[in-house]
């Protein structure tokens, strides 16, 4: 198609623009990528979320009605000879205001495990426990929730593996036949130190 002037007299000339060497080679690294089906996009994205972290959570209530620690589903993968950063935020409630929850994490074999778990007890109160430096720790329960509904637990803390697996928030109602749950809406936030 020929260009048209914008004057009478006016003369065009099309100037055909050649990329660089540089971006040639650089587009030609990224066509490899994808066609080896790792792009460049999905390692920087990967490399971005290590630093800033990732969430997960779970999409159903979870219960447990004995004084037995049982998982939660609320997870995250790591990675072995690797350090994380975690941080439990735990919706949950008991069958009544006098029973409280334990909470506590597990996961694959550690060289370092230190956390702190700290649960609503009462009314503008909490209960911590601080120090905890090996899995299904604390030994004991929370002694109340603050209403029997609608607490808020935080679990964070770091752990260095030494195998590869799953860092999961076990629990555990204080007494047996009254019901502990864990709500949907809880999460973990986690990411590599």
């Amino acid at each position: 198609m020929k260009a048209k002037p914008l004057f009478h007299n006016q003369t065009v000339t099309k100037t055909a623009l050649v990329p660089s060497q540089e971006l040639v080679e650089i587009i030609q690294r990224i066509v490899a990528d994808i066609l080896a089906g790792e792009t460049a996009l999905t390692t920087a994205v990967a490399e971005i979320r290590a630093d800033l972290g990732y969430m997960e959570k779970i999409s159903a209530d979870v219960t447990n009605s004995t004084t037995t620690l049982a998982g939660s589903g609320l997870k995250f993968p790591v990675e072995a000879s690797t350090a994380y950063r975690f941080r439990f935020l735990v919706d949950y409630f008991t069958g009544a205001a006098a029973t409280g929850v334990r909470l506590c994490i597990d996961g694959p074999t550690a060289g370092l495990v230190n956390y702190q778990v700290e649960i609503a007890s009462a009314a503008g109160a909490q209960t911590g426990f601080y120090g905890l430096n090996a899995y299904l720790l604390p030994a004991t329960p929370a002694p109340t929730s603050a209403t029997g509904f609608f607490n808020l637990a935080i679990v964070e803390g770091i752990v260095l593996v030494a195998d590869a697996g799953d860092v999961e928030l076990v629990f555990a109602s204080e007494t047996g036949g009254v019901t502990a749950t864990i709500r949907a809406r809880s999460h973990v936030l986690w990411s590599k130190l």
